[in-house]
């Protein structure tokens, strides 16, 4: 795979984790605009993820023994869902008595957890992630995966809901993001002409703003199957474009972004939640109106990405952290 290319994806993954900690933070005291631009970001920020996913997935698969793979796909999903599962219940129980805690818990959870993302919906995309690794493998050659990516399709708008049991109804709905990235891989030769030139062109970009408006603005309905394909493209095209123009601090941080995404994504609702109780306490001091709730959401949304970024760094120290959490 290009070096420029492994970049772009660094790059998207940084920005759909920011993106990520964005839309978990949703106050009902939110303005309008501010609700519309949550709305917008779920279009399409977890289908990018799944699609950088797939990609990496296929550009870096190792001939190995299906047992040896999946072990490295347990140590690497769901050790860590376990862990941080049992870490956020217990945080929670200790602390909703006294602090504002978003989604209550109680001592069932220990056990609801086993199969259900109950310590934070957000963790469905772990589970999820896992069965499409444990699907995937059986599927040898690049035709048997393009199949793969059409039942998913089928699957993915298919007017019938599965269990939430281990999250198959989110399986159902977003493995077609991951075998998307999975294709593109395997067709890149192929499309790599058109790939290019869709990479310099301002119409994908363009398209994608429209297809936003004429869902929110106009409220057609049948954007709603398109867009995440069209935030997918605009996204990495907008990748691409930074992997060339960022420079310095700005490539650094992009790139320590991705590197923790992890993390970030494991924990930042429990840094989030500890900053919106400290924000709900002093929130007499800020300014009244938008300007109030502006300053109040950049401190929870900076502690949801700053506060992991700072706990990834203490997990890397430590053997049994990198154990518990998953990190190489």
């Amino acid at each position: 795979m290009p070096k420029e290319r492994v970049l772009s994806l660094d790059i998207a993954r940084a920005m759909m984790i920011v993106l990520v900690v964005i839309g978990h933070y949703d106050p009902v005291t939110a303005p309008e605009w501010y609700k519309t631009m949550l709305k917008v970001i779920y279009t399409f920020h977890m289908p990018v993820f799944l699609f950088v996913s797939g990609y990496v997935y296929i550009a870096t698969k190792k001939e190995e023994s299906y047992i040896n793979f999946l072990l490295k796909k347990v140590k690497r999903l769901l050790v860590p869902y376990y862990v941080t599962s049992l870490i956020v219940i217990t945080i929670k129980l200790l602390t909703q008595g006294n602090m504002h805690v978003q989604t209550p818990v109680t001592m069932s959870a220990y056990i609801e957890m086993l199969y259900l993302p109950i310590a934070g919906y957000f963790l469905w995309f772990v589970l999820a992630l896992w069965w499409m690794f444990v699907i995937v493998p059986w599927f040898k050659t690049r035709a048997q995966r393009l199949m793969l990516m059409m039942v998913s399709v089928v699957l993915a708008f298919l007017p019938m809901e599965l269990t939430d049991v281990m999250c198959m109804n989110e399986l159902k709905k977003m493995m077609v993001y991951f075998m998307c990235g999975v294709v593109v891989y395997d067709y890149k030769d192929e499309m790599s002409e058109v790939l290019t030139r869709l990479s310099r062109s301002i119409v994908v970009p363009i398209v994608f703003v429209l297809m936003e408006i004429l869902y929110f603005g106009y409220g057609v309905e049948q954007m709603k199957y398109v867009l995440p394909f069209a935030g997918i493209a605009a996204v990495m095209q907008l990748s691409d474009v930074m992997s060339v123009m960022a420079k310095g601090v700005m490539m650094k941080v992009l790139l320590y972004c991705s590197a923790a995404s992890y993390i970030i994504y494991l924990f930042h609702t429990t840094f989030e939640g500890f900053a919106k109780s400290v924000v709900m306490k002093f929130g007499s001091i800020l300014p009244a109106g938008e300007m109030g709730f502006v300053i109040g959401a950049i401190l929870v949304i900076v502690a949801g990405v700053i506060g992991p970024m700072c706990a990834n760094e203490v997990f890397k120290r430590f053997a049994i952290t990198r154990v518990l959490f998953g990190l190489k």
